[in-house]
């Protein structure tokens, strides 16, 4: 489904209480600004197209999809279910501490599903295409003025018609890990985040513990990170979840995002796509 046939309340959000991407029900990011809630959109598909900015990872066959939120949590799953088998994609963004991170975890449930991926940056409200290069450590580097993004990837990626794309297959227990990192430009470049070592299990843990903030922010779930059977974290198709804006002054900022969270109940949808 594109961007310009999804409605408005079929859109997900994720955040780390400074900004907030926009997620569709098939699985891309249409609207993502960096690195405030203010900032001009590296992802802007949400009010033009798909040329405008978007991140897409789904399945390349034709899939059953439903979604719910961890309780408590601005962490998003959302399951695929194909032919060949299925597979959770996990979305969430780790509460900063310097650098602000989009995390994307391709979760395979059963069988072996074909996924594909498709990366359009394009900065300033979709207006900017980025200088794309591939660092020494296998990470691709996307600029546009004093902007910077950082994508690393478990699987491999290349070129194509200014766009970043790649197809994999993702095996029942197996779990691979795409994280966009924003940083500036003229600064040094980010550390790699490894899906396996601590620092990355650290994100996750930040991302789902402590108290509740903004908009749900918080809960205690950093055992997550650490699990392999998503099953356990079912919400009950028949419970609904709300944000709480809480008394954090930064929720003036968050506009219609929040209001989109508030009014959407994610738990208990699923559609044949």
């Amino acid at each position: 489904m594109s961007a310009s046939t999804t409605k408005i309340e079929d859109y997900a959000l994720v955040g780390d209480c400074e900004t907030a991407a926009l997620i569709s029900r098939g699985g891309s990011i249409d609207w993502l600004c960096w690195p405030r809630f203010d900032s001009g959109a590296c992802c802007a598909a949400l009010l033009g197209g798909p040329e405008n900015g978007h991140w897409l990872l789904a399945p390349v066959a034709a899939a059953a999809i439903s979604r719910r939120y961890r309780p408590d949590t601005l962490v998003l799953e959302t399951e695929f279910t194909t032919p060949e088998g299925s597979a959770t994609l996990i979305d969430f963004m780790p509460v900063r501490t310097h650098d602000s991170h989009v995390v994307r975890l391709i979760h395979g449930r059963r069988g072996s599903v074909a996924m594909r991926t498709e990366l359009v940056l394009r900065f300033d409200y979709g207006l900017l295409v980025p200088w794309v290069t591939r660092l020494e450590d296998g990470r691709h580097s996307f600029i546009a003025g004093p902007d910077r993004l950082v994508l690393s990837s478990d699987v491999p990626l290349r070129g194509e018609n200014l766009q970043t794309v790649g197809e994999f297959r993702v095996a029942g227990g197996q779990t691979l890990a795409f994280v966009l990192t924003y940083c500036r430009s003229y600064l040094s470049l980010p550390a790699p985040i490894d899906a396996g070592d601590d620092t990355f299990l650290a994100a996750l843990g930040r991302a789902v513990s402590g108290k509740r903030r903004v908009y749900g922010c918080s809960a205690t779930l950093s055992h997550y990170a650490q699990s392999s059977d998503l099953s356990a974290y079912r919400r009950d198709s028949g419970s609904r979840h709300y944000f709480a804006a809480g008394e954090d002054r930064r929720c003036a900022q968050l506009g219609l995002p929040l209001l989109l969270a508030a009014r959407c109940d994610l738990h208990a949808a699923g559609d044949d796509e």
